[in-house]
């Protein structure tokens, strides 16, 4: 077999490979690790090429890689989350939440200042809070607001790419 056959023959081999991990890793992916804008991302794009799904991937996970707001536990997230509701600071409180949630929650939690939604969520969780760990990746906190008689879950999950905890839900 010639030179040039091999080359191109062994380039074939690697290609073919990374295409196969990558679709695998991609449909496989836990949900934690949905890139952001995904819907949106694949609205635009109904069928993209190999080469568009690699880039938006990496770009999504260099955002999860880089996001350092989260603790080191579920409960250590809560309280920052918490202490950033008490400072007034949304835009901090908001960070605590997975990438792809920020903005909207950012704004949910704007209304919630204003219509005494966030007073009673910190009433809640400064009255009683009970957690419980689901698996190794995810986490829940239950409060009970007797202000308003409801609940409120709190859900987290582990961020693989750098072991800080964010919160998926409220």
């Amino acid at each position: 077999m010639s030179k040039s056959k091999k080359i191109l023959l062994g380039t074939g081999v690697v290609l073919t490979l990374a295409i196969v991990v990558g679709g695998v890793w991609y449909w496989g992916a836990p949900k934690e690790l949905l890139p952001i804008d995904g819907e949106e991302f694949l609205k635009a794009n109904p069928n993209p090429s190999q080469r568009q799904l690699e880039q938006f991937l990496k770009n999504q996970e260099e955002v999860y890689r880089k996001d350092t707001y989260g603790g080191a536990t579920p409960e250590e997230t809560l309280n920052l989350f918490i202490a950033a509701l008490k400072a007034g600071d949304t835009d901090l409180a908001a960070r605590y939440f997975l990438p792809e949630k920020q903005e909207e929650i950012k704004r949910q939690l704007k209304q919630g200042l204003q219509s005494g939604g966030v007073e009673a969520l910190l009433e809640s969780f400064a009255a009683e809070q009970r957690g419980i760990q689901l698996d190794d990746t995810s986490y829940r906190f239950r409060s009970f607001s007797k202000k308003l008689e409801a609940d409120f879950i709190v859900d987290l999950i582990l961020n693989p790419l750098n072991r800080e905890w964010k919160i998926e839900s409220l």
